[in-house]
């Protein structure tokens, strides 16, 4: 009886946990721009007015994390329900809506419409994230986890003497490259646009992990402008991977750039 007594007293400390991993926020203001990472040049996937309602995760560095407001995949790619191949989460129905990134073959997706013959809107898979200015939206955040703009993206700046967290990653003026870490790779992901001192590392290349953008590798351009126009999109990309001395990711020099597209 004790251990029944302790167990329905534990429950409203569990639920208060669980209501402390996010909270209802309400969008405020008209076309508010939700993006695909915390900063002003990250891909607009969609676009709010007030008063609409918004599920809050995270938030920190005048940004706040919320569920994705809509998903769209290839119909190509789907058979009874579930993906036969692994597919592209865009935020729209076509190639030229910006991608979430990818979710695996065999996925269960709940379809909310069809778009044409060629796109399917699905119920955005529960740890697809997109982000908006904490300005924009009315939350309580004061209990939800703390938003690492690190990992996810860059923060907005308000001034200009103001860094973002990949200038901290990236303080060296060269590329003190260790000794034998050059490996030839190829890997993908969204090429991001960052800030950096080192001479032609002015993106990263981004993965999806656990439900968010994580670095892969920071990528050099040789000095190219061709890398522009693939700016938050997904790429796959061929070239040496080296360990830069103290830096925590690799960096890629790139030979051949490709889009990737479903």
């Amino acid at each position: 009886m004790r251990k029944i007594i302790a167990l329905i007293s534990a429950f409203p400390l569990l639920a208060s946990a669980l209501a402390a991993a996010e909270s209802e926020g309400v969008i405020k203001g008209t076309r508010v721009n939700v993006r695909l990472a915390p900063s002003t040049s990250a891909a607009v996937v969609a676009q709010l007015s007030e008063p609409t309602k918004v599920t809050v995760t995270r938030a920190g560095n005048g940004w706040v994390e919320i569920k994705a407001p809509a998903a769209y995949l290839s119909s190509r790619y789907v058979k009874d329900n579930r993906t036969t191949t692994a597919v592209n989460l865009r935020a729209g129905a076509g190639t030229s809506f910006p991608t979430y990134g990818k979710i695996a073959a065999g996925t269960t997706v709940k379809i909310l419409e069809k778009s044409g013959d060629e796109w399917l809107k699905i119920v955005p898979p529960d740890h697809l994230r997109a982000y908006v200015s904490a300005s924009l939206v009315q939350a309580n955040t004061g209990t939800l986890p703390k938003l690492d703009t690190a990992s996810a993206g860059p923060a907005p700046t308000t001034s200009g003497s103001s860094q973002s967290s990949f200038v901290e990653e990236n303080p060296f003026k060269d590329l003190p490259t260790v000794a034998g870490s050059g490996r030839e790779v190829t890997v993908s992901g969204m090429l991001y646009p960052i800030k950096s001192e080192a001479p032609n590392v002015k993106f990263a290349l981004l993965r999806v992990s656990q439900g968010k953008y994580v670095i892969d590798h920071f990528v050099h351009t040789g000095g190219s402008k061709r890398f522009d126009q693939f700016a938050n999109k997904q790429v796959r990309l061929i070239g040496a991977s080296y360990q830069v001395k103290d830096w925590k990711n690799r960096v890629l020099k790139v030979r051949r750039i490709t889009p990737i597209r479903n």
